[in-house]
């Protein structure tokens, strides 16, 4: 025989409008105590329910209130951690709405319309640890992740158009060309370069009329729109690292004892 995994005892029906037959709407084979309030905000209902102390909260969602479902849900649920919360929902219209629903994480959405039929699935779902949404409401919670998914994949697809960017004559310079257009495009002057790179300001003069020649372009200027539109702004994260790699190789040579020859001695004499 089935067995429930959970036990309830008390129920707060906040309700917007009075009229509602919540003792009739609940299974009266269910055994709990009803607490039928009119509520004139939605502050008021989680006040209530903080007192009473329900194992279920029913509520209607076009109950006023300054703030959102999902703050005033979570907060109780820091207060009250086995409570369960199933939303009535009035309309459809208000995608926002139920996003903030689903983003609260209440047990179930039903619809004012279905009451007699829906409520008695969303109390059982609630009892077996599951979710009970209506029909024409989990199509548009699906709408949501489908929506998601899109976005996450466009946006993957766009990382990878970018890091397999067409590189165009970028390819044809050396490494150390592809540092010195680098360090161009960060504004860097050539006494700045030269003095980065440990080269002499004549030698970077020559690496960059190398890039000019090999990119097809007659300035600066020209050179740097054209790395950056072809990538040099995303690879030079690696090259700055491996200069500082570098950087930091050659101050551990030049403090260390002099003990004569050092495999390392011409590190500053290569171009």
């Amino acid at each position: 025989m089935f067995k429930e995994t959970k036990i309830i005892k008390s129920i707060l029906w906040g309700q917007r409008f009075s009229g509602l037959p919540a003792d009739q709407l609940i299974p009266v084979n269910l055994g709990a105590r009803i607490h039928s309030l009119r509520v004139i905000s939605r502050e008021s209902l989680i006040e209530q329910a903080l007192c009473i102390r329900p194992d279920l909260l029913i509520f209607e969602t076009d109950t006023p209130g300054e703030k959102s479902w999902s703050q005033l849900i979570n907060f109780t649920k820091s207060k009250l951690s086995d409570c369960g919360f199933i939303a009535i929902l009035n309309e459809l219209s208000s995608q926002d709405l139920i996003r903030d629903l689903a983003i609260a994480q209440v047990d179930s959405i039903i619809k004012h319309d279905r009451l007699h039929l829906e409520i008695p699935y969303a109390i059982r779902a609630f009892q077996k640890n599951e979710t009970f949404l209506n029909s024409q409401v989990a199509k548009i919670i699906c709408s949501f992740v489908q929506n998601q998914l899109s976005n996450s994949l466009n946006s993957i697809n766009n990382n990878v158009n970018i890091s397999s960017k067409d590189r165009g004559l970028l390819t044809s310079l050396t490494n150390r060309e592809l540092e010195v257009l680098a360090c161009l495009t960060q504004g860097l002057n050539y006494k700045a370069i030269a003095k980065r790179l440990f080269v002499s300001d004549s030698t970077v003069k020559t690496h960059v009329n190398n890039i000019f020649t090999k990119l097809n372009v007659n300035d600066r200027t020209q050179a740097v729109l054209y790395g950056l539109k072809h990538g040099i702004d995303q690879i030079a994260a690696d090259i700055f690292q491996r200069m500082e790699s570098a950087i930091s190789e050659s101050e551990e040579i030049y403090n260390a004892p002099n003990t004569g020859s050092h495999p390392n001695n011409n590190l500053f004499l290569q171009f």
